[in-house]
């Protein structure tokens, strides 16, 4: 695989990363505007998880890497999970002073995305 290839990938989660940031907006509105907030979330949901699982299938196709190209992907791709991973664990554990119940789930949620996005990071990029 190229590092043009490389860079496509990673431009494909940078996409992902956008279609959150947008959903996350979408779903503030929803809550100050709809008179069924949870409907509409439910539609919201499905329609992301149809794009995340098509973008996913896309990223797990078998590719063969050099081990340079590996290292960087997993540079890349996992490092900036680390501090989101951490400064969360840090605000569910009450370490900044504790949470309102409707923003530690969110908190919550957010931690438990990136601890799942990097464990199939980490076994995508270990079957190379």
């Amino acid at each position: 695989m190229t590092t043009e290839d490389t860079n496509h990938k990673i431009r494909e989660l940078e996409q992902i990363n956008m279609i959150l940031k947008d959903m996350m907006k979408k779903e503030k509105h929803l809550n100050s505007t709809s008179q069924n907030p949870i409907e509409s979330r439910i539609k919201e949901l499905e329609s992301a998880g149809e794009i995340s699982e098509e973008l996913l299938k896309k990223l797990e196709t078998k590719v063969t890497f050099s081990k340079d190209e590996i290292s960087d992907m997993n540079d890349k791709l996992r490092n900036p999970l680390v501090p989101i991973i951490g400064y969360t664990d840090m605000l569910i554990s009450g370490k900044f002073g504790n949470l309102e119940p409707e923003q530690l789930k969110k908190i919550e949620h957010v931690n438990n995305n990136a601890k799942l996005l990097s464990e199939r990071l980490y076994k995508m990029l270990n079957e190379m």
